[in-house]
């Protein structure tokens, strides 16, 4: 049994997806009854996602910035007579900002830019967790939800059959993307959700990312936003992508087709082509 102290040390490997299935098995298991644990691994994943995202910026009080403003502005006074003094110190200064901005820019790692679907998936993943959004049919029978897809949606699609007590299908939802009917599987494998996502194969739905691999010719897409993992592919008409909080880039999740008895690549060669 994991304890907190265990916990506390591999949190970090966790997070990056670097144990083995039984070492996550043990950790997850840990967290469902441990709050503290629970609440210090919900505040790195936030603190995470902060940094993969460039885009989040907060503003200071207004107080900070008056003060700070008033300080340069001394500081500058103090200053200009002898920048007029010497003239070219100012260029050369001045030269040397530009320079080092220009090596800052280029050296930054940049975030692969996702499809607009992609960006999407992650905000109805979450609506789901908090509540926002419930099942339209709740069913643990995969042909079942197969039919009311067919039905409800025109997606002729199936869902493997297997005796997995670890990974546990829900029921299914829909919502639209630009005019585009997509459907949302909800499965549980270990206990966390996971969102199966189905839509057809367009222009508006693109899957495709920059981190990526092929298994038996098929593209398999890694990708993260928001805090999620996302794990993309296509399969005939059919464009899919599993979204989870699960480690290894997502590829726990891929349990919900390759779990045992589904017929399909077992889930451990899985992970080592991938």
């Amino acid at each position: 049994m994991t304890t907190c102290n265990e916990l506390d040390k591999r949190l970090y490997q966790y997070l990056d997806g670097e144990l083995g299935m039984q070492e996550n098995r043990e950790l997850e298991e840990h967290l469902l009854h441990c709050q503290r644990c629970s609440e210090l691994l919900q505040e790195q994943r936030r603190f995470l996602t902060v940094l993969a995202n460039p885009t989040l910026r907060e503003k200071g009080p207004a107080a900070l910035r008056a003060k700070i403003l008033t300080q340069l502005e001394r500081k500058k006074k103090r200053r200009l007579p002898s920048l007029l003094q010497s003239p070219w110190r100012l260029a050369c200064s001045g030269a040397l900002v530009l320079a080092v901005l220009v090596l800052t820019l280029t050296l930054l790692p940049r975030q692969p830019r996702l499809s607009p679907f992609m960006a999407s998936l992650a905000g109805s993943h979450q609506e789901y967790l908090q509540g926002g959004e419930s099942l339209a049919l709740v069913s643990s029978d995969p042909t079942v939800v197969a039919q009311w897809l067919r039905q409800q949606l025109g997606f002729n699609t199936s869902f493997p059959r297997f005796d997995d007590e670890n990974v546990v299908l829900k029921g299914v939802r829909s919502g639209r993307f630009r005019d585009q009917p997509v459907a949302y599987v909800s499965y549980e494998v270990h206990k966390v959700p996971v969102t199966l996502v189905v839509v057809k194969k367009t222009a508006e739905t693109d899957i495709e990312t920059a981190q990526h691999t092929l298994v038996e010719d098929r593209r398999i897409n890694f990708s993260q936003t928001n805090g999620f993992n996302i794990v993309s592919w296509s399969v005939c008409d059919n464009n899919f992508a599993l979204v989870s909080h699960l480690p290894h880039k997502g590829k726990q999740g891929c349990a919900v087709c390759h779990a045992n008895g589904s017929g399909l690549m077992d889930l451990s060669e899985f992970y080592t082509r991938t």
